[in-house]
């Protein structure tokens, strides 16, 4: 009897080595596959913030991406500092160039913005701090699709099994898929669905 639960117990354990070897190379295989596909879709902002704005505009994106690469590494810390900073540059973006109908696109934005910052800023909880993140990149999109900045190209990244199988995106100013909702337990784990470049 102990020999034949023994033997279960190797071939239970080939079999789990066997198929994470092969789920492994499938998702090398898959990565290396869409690496090589550049089928997303290609968009430019509806009107493009010139140098006054573009001056104060600039480093709030490079905030948010600061904060999503935080929510990355899991530090909920730093990712609260950056939401407060960003939320403090927002108050000093320079709008003086835009048209009346621009200005108010702008002030609804940010004050949803600024909302779902204060919510990250206000916690230490990276759960909270990653389900805040998602509603916040969807203002952060809208905005940006509306009015957006010169050469400063911006990938709508997708995950389709963040929060609960739901799925939500994030930006990214790079192709390179790195996982806010899951971190390094699913780094990779996502796909670019648009690419928004203003030349």
């Amino acid at each position: 009897m102990k020999n034949f639960i023994y033997t279960i117990l190797v071939l239970l354990s080939c079999l789990m080595f066997a198929c994470e070897g092969k789920y492994a190379a499938k998702e090398t295989a898959d990565e290396e596959s869409f690496l090589a596909d550049s089928s997303y879709l290609k968009l430019e902002s509806k009107t493009v913030a010139d140098d006054s704005l573009a001056a104060t505009y600039k480093p709030i994106m490079d905030k948010y991406m600061e904060l999503r690469d935080e929510l990355v590494e899991a530090n909920p810390e730093n990712a609260s500092k950056f939401a407060n900073e960003m939320s403090i540059l927002f108050d000093k973006a320079n709008v003086k160039s835009l048209d009346k109908d621009k200005i108010n696109i702008w002030e609804e934005q940010k004050d949803a913005i600024q909302l779902f910052l204060k919510k990250i800023a206000d916690t230490k909880d990276l759960k909270v701090q990653r389900n805040e993140f998602y509603p916040l990149s969807v203002d952060v999109y809208d905005l940006y699709i509306k009015i957006g900045l010169k050469n400063y190209p911006v990938y709508k990244q997708f995950c389709p099994m963040a929060f609960k199988d739901k799925g939500g995106f994030w930006l990214s100013n790079s192709e390179e898929v790195l996982n806010p909702y899951f971190g390094s337990k699913m780094l990779h784990c996502g796909e670019i669905q648009e690419k928004i470049f203003n030349p």
